[in-house]
């Protein structure tokens, strides 16, 4: 069980990510530079991540005073190892938003930032449920960043070719690609 204080930190720091996702659809929407949404992006996920090293930490805290209580490490060391995996899953475990445009899959990560905020809210899912939510959202914002890269490059292409010069591409894909590594961390 998640105690209230902390649910009104969780909550805090979902609404700052859904905030930040609801920014990146307004800057689909005016079409902003692919740079800087990229970067908004990332700051998104940045955030969720914290998000989840929050719980994992509360998690993990849990799991020390339940092993304290059964003077047995090993229900630590299992109750460490689930938390752990659930936050910690790679890429291919994880249901990604593949189809859609750029606003309807925007609007799917924050449909499931507000799974995550209801679940934090009503207690019933467990600490590793919710982190396994946060990862299947951090990885489909690291997803939407790649697809908004690869679009954005398909356009400097297309760009340098009409306009037969390479420095326009070089300049702009250089930029796309500093922006997208900084969601890489």
């Amino acid at each position: 069980m998640i105690d209230e204080a902390d649910k009104v930190a969780f909550q805090r720091r979902l609404n700052k990510v859904v905030g930040q996702c609801k920014g990146i659809l307004r800057m689909i929407k005016s079409k902003s530079p692919c740079t800087d949404t990229l970067l908004q992006v990332s700051a998104a996920k940045n955030a969720l991540h914290q998000l989840g090293q929050l719980l994992l930490d509360d998690y993990i805290a849990e799991a020390v005073q339940k092993a304290i209580a059964a003077a047995d490490p090993a229900c630590f060391s299992e109750q460490f190892n689930q938390g752990i995996r659930s936050f910690c899953q790679t890429n291919r475990d994880i249901a990604l938003i593949n189809e859609g445009t750029f606003e309807e899959r925007i609007e799917k990560i924050i449909a499931s930032c507000d799974v995550i905020g209801q679940a934090i809210a009503k207690n019933d899912a467990s600490r590793t449920e919710v982190l396994a939510l946060i990862l299947q959202t951090k990885n489909n914002l690291h997803a939407f960043g790649q697809f908004l890269l690869e679009t954005f490059v398909a356009k400097c292409v297309k760009t340098a070719i009409d306009r037969k010069t390479a420095g326009v591409f070089a300049k702009d894909f250089r930029s796309a690609i500093e922006s997208f590594c900084r969601m890489r961390k």
